[in-house]
């Protein structure tokens, strides 16, 4: 096992055996999903993804989602793809919207589900958050942690889980 350190904001954390965060993670659905905006209207309140694009990376190039067979799909606090078949990603991004930054997103979710068939068979699995806490499996994604995301308009916001 090697021993990986992660610098964020002021502290350092260490983690052991991400390896799948590195070789990347498999989906066939990927959704971003708002938790509470800037403004403070969180739960039921808030009625769109407010993001303008939402993009999977691997390796930190972006991939070409339409070209994969991607299909968006917006509901509520939701923007979703999906694909034919799963695909394989280690980081993602989206961008913030052209109205005011209070509608931006400070807490948030991206979720995978893993097979084609949206069946009952499946769960929806936390891929990554607007936080990250360190547990004996190595990073875990907390959604209760408050993204910086920036006030300028269009801008793009990558988060990479290698």
């Amino acid at each position: 096992l090697g021993l990986v350190c992660f610098i964020v904001g002021s502290g350092v954390f260490m983690a052991r055996d991400i390896q799948q965060h590195h070789n990347g993670h498999r989906f066939a659905t990927v959704r971003f999903r708002t938790l509470e905006r800037r403004s403070g209207e969180a739960g039921p309140a808030v009625t769109e993804a407010a993001i303008s694009s939402l993009e999977l990376t691997m390796h930190g190039c972006p991939l070409n989602l339409s070209r994969l067979g991607g299909e968006f799909h917006q509901e509520a606090s939701l923007l979703s793809v999906s694909f034919p078949q799963p695909v394989a990603f280690n980081g993602w991004a989206f961008y913030t919207t052209a109205d005011s930054p209070d509608n931006d997103p400070v807490r948030f979710v991206l979720e995978g589900w893993r097979e084609a068939d949206m069946g009952e068979d499946g769960n929806w699995e936390a891929v990554s958050a607007s936080g990250h806490d360190m547990m004996n499996r190595g990073i875990v994604p907390n959604p209760a942690v408050r993204w910086r995301t920036p006030i300028e308009r269009g801008q793009r916001v990558e988060i990479d889980l290698r």
